[in-house]
């Protein structure tokens, strides 16, 4: 238990026959003080901040000059738009003719996507399988016909994350930038094809001078890997290929106290003249697939636990940009297979400067 909850946030019910579809359940957070304007709307008053606007102005009947605090939550609660809220930001999506709505403040930070129509200026809550982060003060842009990028903001602190919205789902793109920033300026420049960043508010203050990128740092997870005796190696991506910066690459559930090697290349398609994925059978790993060609190699240990981490530096080359790099682990098991050996899966990743 805490002051938060079955405090300060508790549960409510609402039945409202012919407004609020039975069995509907929300999880955003209303303040008590909104139930005021919205009890007025209801009741044939001022909609919107319209009462807000009487009070402050002295002109409600039996109400001193005042202000009010509560927001009117009507079409919220009836599923018709997202709740008032401010440091909001929205994009045009051409592909599917809709503009996006991410995030906001209405006295909590929004991690909700909604899509309005131009058309008719309705509303409808999507329901994306990957969401962000909540957040306000943050940017978006349109980066081609049906890709919006979004960067930054606040939430858990200054945010530092970038996603992709394709229509229908939001991916994670960057997860890393240069600092965490709130309120930037953000634009695509489609005749040299690059996303500008610039300025904005971070935690130690103004942020000044611009970053651009012509394509933000991705990664992918890829393939499958092939068992030893304690299971399958997992290899996980901290942070996107950033150049100038570090690519944490992590390593699970492998052979305790055991040598380890970090296949990295610059090819999933082939090396030294074989096709890639190349089965390992012919070595004696037949469940084994090399998904990477094997350009650097560096060796590390796992400890007691069967784990492992290797920060790849990224050089500081900006015609990096762009190039994509591809990783896998191989871990020495003897009793794995006759070659003696377990393969993670691979990890995909392209450098940027977001």
């Amino acid at each position: 238990l805490s002051t938060w909850e079955g405090g300060m946030r508790a549960p409510l019910l609402v039945r409202w026959p012919g407004h609020i579809e039975p069995g509907t359940v929300k999880t955003d957070i209303l303040a008590s003080l909104d139930w005021v304007p919205t009890f007025v709307n209801i009741a044939g008053g001022p909609k919107g901040d319209g009462l807000k606007k009487q009070i402050e102005a002295g002109q409600y009947p039996g109400i001193v000059k005042t202000t009010l605090d509560g927001i009117d939550q009507r079409d919220f609660l009836e599923g018709k738009a997202p709740s008032a809220r401010d440091s909001v930001v929205m994009a045009y999506h051409r592909a599917s003719n809709k503009i996006i709505l991410f995030g906001g403040y209405d006295g909590s930070y929004r991690a909700d996507t909604w899509e309005l129509d131009p058309n008719s200026s309705l509303w409808r809550q999507l329901s994306p399988a990957t969401t962000p982060p909540a957040r306000a003060n943050h940017m978006m842009t349109a980066t081609s016909d049906d890709k919006i990028l979004m960067v930054g903001g606040l939430g858990a602190g200054f945010l530092q994350d970038a996603w992709e919205w394709n229509g229908t789902n939001w991916t994670l793109v960057a997860n890393e930038s240069r600092t965490g920033v709130a309120e930037p300026g953000l634009a695509y420049d489609r005749n040299r094809g690059r996303v500008v960043l610039f300025g904005g508010q971070s935690s130690t203050g103004l942020v000044r001078g611009h970053l651009e990128a012509a394509k933000p740092a991705t990664y992918a997870a890829f393939g499958a890997g092939c068992p030893g005796t304690v299971g399958t190696p997992q290899i996980d991506c901290l942070a996107t290929v950033r150049i100038g910066g570090n690519w944490p690459l992590s390593l699970s559930n492998a052979r305790p106290n055991s040598l380890a090697l970090l296949a990295i290349g610059f090819s999933n398609v082939s090396w030294a003249g074989f096709p890639l994925p190349l089965n390992l059978g012919f070595v004696g790993a037949p469940a084994c697939n090399m998904l990477t060609s094997q350009d650097v190699t560096p060796a590390l240990a796992t400890n007691s636990f069967g784990t492992a981490l290797l920060n790849v530096p990224v050089a500081t080359n900006v015609t990096l940009e762009g190039l994509m790099v591809y990783a896998q682990y191989w871990v020495l098991d003897a009793g794995a297979n006759p070659f003696g050996m377990a393969l993670s899966g691979a990890i995909s990743g392209r450098h940027g400067n977001l």
